[in-house]
């Protein structure tokens, strides 16, 4: 599923609100927590590729379904595509708040889980194990040959780690997207150059860059 959002927590309620109407009943009943695979996606209106980007939001909608939630930050698409700017800050703002991320000035793309309890109907996203990806940065560097490419290769992964019911869906997909056709190499750039001071590198198979976003939490 791709939506737009204009904050946060209108991101949580809609993620709280789809989760349990698409998983299987039965699952429902026997899982105390379920872990589903999200992108948070920023597109900033005054970039050249943005258009294109936001261009292909019917298509990912189609494509994603239920295997990965993207989300655009600021963008509204009832009718046509609307980009609300002070929305857009606000995403930020509230994103920078809540985790270490921080935005590289180009198209972001922070992949991460969104963690639904399914007794209470809460949620919210767990950004102690997230990729953060400045897709911007890497198609300028040649990394990778599009944001539209890419996403394709995520929303594949997604629905390859979806039939294995994996219990940590943004494990299985990173580990996918690092031994699907030599990307290794483009995970150690990521390290290399955008990991820098945002917490400690979670996997032991380094370069591997799933790595800690959440804040430390206030003593007392």
């Amino acid at each position: 599923m791709t939506f737009g959002v204009t904050s946060l927590s209108e991101a949580r309620d809609v993620l709280r609100l789809r989760i349990p109407q698409r998983m299987d009943p039965a699952t429902v009943a026997a899982a105390d927590l379920a872990r589903v695979p999200v992108v948070l996606l920023w597109v900033p209106e005054h970039l050249p590729k943005a258009r294109e980007t936001v261009a292909a939001y019917g298509y990912w909608n189609d494509e994603s379904s239920h295997f990965l939630d993207i989300v655009f930050f600021g963008w509204l698409f009832d009718n046509g595509a609307y980009y609300d700017p002070e929305a857009y800050q606000r995403c930020v703002d509230e994103v920078r708040q809540a985790s270490k991320w921080r935005p590289s000035g180009d198209v972001d793309l922070l992949l991460l889980n969104f963690e639904y309890e399914t007794a209470t109907g809460s949620g919210d996203f767990n950004f102690a194990k997230a990729i953060p990806l400045p897709v911007g940065q890497m198609i300028t560097e040649g990394k990778v040959p599009n944001i539209q490419v890419f996403v394709q290769e995520l929303i594949n992964h997604a629905r390859d780690a979806y039939a294995h019911d994996p219990a940590d869906p943004v494990w299985e997909i990173h580990k996918r997207l690092a031994i699907d056709r030599g990307l290794r190499s483009l995970w150690q750039w990521v390290s290399r150059n955008f990991l820098k001071d945002v917490g400690k590198i979670y996997d032991d198979m380094r370069p591997y860059a799933v790595c800690n976003l959440a804040k430390a939490m206030n003593p007392g």
